[in-house]
């Protein structure tokens, strides 16, 4: 079993090597120092990076990337006939997703493997007080600001008309409610002060693919109605280019790429926004990507996966590093990127600024 967040499956006080060798000594009767050779071994083979040194480290001490490989480590560790993958990725940046995805693949070919996969959320797991009626939920901003009790249950209830929910709801909780309307009524609460900038933190990304659609539009008509400024965080591709005019990209808590979301998509001038958009997974039911040599990176070296696909797990955020953030990630880094940090700056010819002493030269494939 592969699960969404390992630091939910591993333990946080025992190293890896602990959790791995116990599993392999309780199922295979193997001695302790076999199960060390042999969980060194499952670390080499899920692509985690010294792990002779790695076996002894804490999941605390991983990337987020190297967890996963770590969590996978254990899941094959005693050679299962079926392996389930639950939500084996969206905890993951989209270009660890994609090395993730593949890796899972070759196992399941190496291994003979039966892979069930689990895709996506159907529900999404709700910040809402569930000791609280929708009601109080909404108006609990209204209260703080000292509105008196009939005029904050008639902003709630135009609160509810406006993000399409009944006001005749407002009596139930929040476990009453399906995925896609506990996300309406967040809305409804981040709207009740009638506020200027709304921020929206992946507002869809636990939600049904169809539902998605539903709350994307709906911040949309929310913004040409109430002129607000609304700054969308999220790691799906396809929703920034939906909503978005402008677009940041970030790597590292440092913004590498920003401007207009149409020319950045198309025409990417940083490294990190081409592994991105490479990353992202093709939607074209006619593409198969075992069979057709225009999009397998093993027969066409030719295609943006061959070029673009990141490598190598994201480094930890601790501490400052000299030169570019993203140098020891990037197949254009020189000399000089390990060395001198580059600043934001515009890029002659384009609407966007860029943060990459190469950004005039290179040409990066879009989508």
């Amino acid at each position: 079993m592969i699960f969404q967040e390992p630091m939910t499956a591993f333990s946080p006080v025992h190293t890896i090597n602990n959790q791995i060798s116990e599993l392999l000594m309780l199922h295979t009767g193997i001695d302790k120092e076999e199960a060390r050779a042999r969980t060194i071994e499952l670390l080499r083979r899920t692509g985690i990076p010294d792990p002779e040194q790695r076996v002894d480290d804490y999941t605390f001490q991983l990337s987020g990337g190297m967890r996963q490989r770590a969590m996978i480590s254990l899941g094959i560790a005693c050679g299962p006939r079926i392996l389930i993958a639950d939500e084996p990725t969206t905890a993951l940046d989209v270009t660890i997703q994609a090395q993730v995805l593949k890796m899972i693949k070759e196992m399941q070919r190496q291994m003979g493997l039966s892979l069930i996969l689990i895709t996506h959320d159907l529900a999404i797991i709700s910040s809402l007080n569930p000791r609280m009626t929708a009601l109080d939920i909404v108006a609990e901003p209204l209260r703080v600001l000292k509105w008196r009790k009939p005029a904050c249950r008639l902003r709630v209830e135009e609160l509810m008309d406006l993000v399409g929910l009944d006001p005749r709801f407002l009596s139930r909780y929040p476990h009453v409610f399906s995925g896609g309307q506990r996300q309406r009524l967040g809305i409804a609460r981040a709207l009740a002060s009638s506020p200027s900038l709304l921020f929206a933190d992946e507002p869809v990304s636990a939600l049904d693919v169809s539902v998605q659609a539903q709350i994307l539009n709906l911040l949309l008509d929310i913004q040409a109605q109430m002129g607000l400024t609304v700054v969308i965080i999220a790691h799906d591709l396809g929703v920034v280019r939906y909503i978005c005019r402008e677009v940041a990209i970030m790597y590292l808590g440092k913004i590498v790429e920003q401007g207009d979301t149409r020319e950045i998509y198309t025409r990417p001038k940083h490294p990190y926004t081409a592994g991105l958009l490479a990353a992202s997974p093709d939607t074209d039911p006619d593409t198969d990507p075992d069979t057709d040599p225009d999009t397998d990176p093993d027969t066409d070296p030719d295609t943006p996966w061959a070029e673009d696909l990141l490598t190598g797990d994201v480094p930890s955020p601790i501490g400052e590093r000299p030169g570019c953030v993203f140098a020891s990630r990037c197949s254009h880094a020189e000399e000089r990127c390990s060395s001198e940090a580059p600043e934001l700056a515009p890029v002659a010819g384009a609407e966007r600024a860029v943060a990459c002493w190469r950004a005039d030269e290179l040409v990066l494939r879009g989508i």
